[in-house]
């Protein structure tokens, strides 16, 4: 997952992430872009327990929040920074909380 966000961070027209931008933009919660993008993560964060739970992971359901979290914030650090490395901090820092 990290080696894919390392990938797309180096693109030249990166951006970020169109759901953060969209729930920034969109700050009301009520609003309908708002509630597809918070959809969306909430989608991703089951996925991630998904893979967890198929991995055997101790406590997929309070693993995967902190997964979700550490690609937010390497996607928001990689746009501030200009710079793909924040997918490699993230993918350590994960390594260390899969390990524990």
């Amino acid at each position: 997952m990290f080696d894919a966000l390392a990938e797309r961070f180096a693109w030249a027209d990166f951006r970020g992430c169109a759901f953060i931008n969209t729930i920034v933009e969109a700050a009301d919660p009520g609003s309908p872009a708002h509630a597809v993008a918070d959809e969306h993560k909430r989608r991703l964060t089951a996925y991630l327990g998904d893979l967890l739970t198929a991995a055997g992971h101790a406590d997929p359901q309070a693993m995967a929040p902190r997964l979700t979290l550490l690609v937010d914030g390497a996607i928001v650090t990689a746009f501030r920074e200009r710079s793909p490395a924040a997918a490699q901090v993230a993918r350590g820092i994960a390594e260390v909380l899969l390990a524990a």
